[in-house]
């Protein structure tokens, strides 16, 4: 994703944000990383992404990808 940005800067605003077990709504899902982050800090999300320059379920399988593999490890 062109504007990914460092889960570690996601983390610190997650945290200063939210609680556990609070939902962030993530807008702009793009990658995922919010969602990373979330489930890392124990948190529930809800993201979503629109582009009409990319193939329908460009994002979608990107973020789903990343997220699949978070949860495996």
């Amino acid at each position: 994703h062109p504007c990914q940005f460092p889960i570690e800067m996601i983390n610190r605003i997650v945290k200063a944000c939210s609680n556990t077990g609070d939902t962030i709504v993530d807008p702009f899902m793009g990658s995922g990383t919010t969602a990373i982050s979330c489930k890392q800090l124990n948190r529930n999300y809800i993201g979503f992404e629109w582009c009409p320059t990319e193939p329908h379920d460009y994002y979608y399988d990107t973020a789903k990808g990343r997220i699949d593999n978070y949860e495996l490890q």
